[in-house]
């Protein structure tokens, strides 16, 4: 039994080992019980083949997540907040 490890959701509910059913350029499908018939297919991205691999991609998304975080506190702080009225 072969194993991958899902870094879709690495954020949100962390990381996750499941069987490799199938895979090829593009796509792999594993087993997972919440998936539609036991099955949930993943594209190239949204997947690593070992644990190592999977803890370097879900680092690269906290610091792009962090870095967009950062962006739109500046973008709030400086953005005019606009008032509306009958009179303008």
């Amino acid at each position: 039994m072969q194993t991958v490890w899902i870094t879709k959701y690495a954020l949100t509910s962390g990381l996750e080992e499941v069987e490799l059913i199938n895979r090829d350029e593009t796509w792999a499908t594993v087993r997972q019980a919440t998936g539609l018939n036991g099955m949930l297919s993943l594209c190239r991205g949204e997947w690593k083949a070992t644990k190592e691999e999977a803890l370097a991609r879900a680092e690269e998304m906290r610091k792009n997540r962090l870095a967009s975080l950062r962006k739109q506190i500046v973008k709030l702080e400086t953005q005019p907040i606009k008032v509306r009225g009958l009179d303008q």
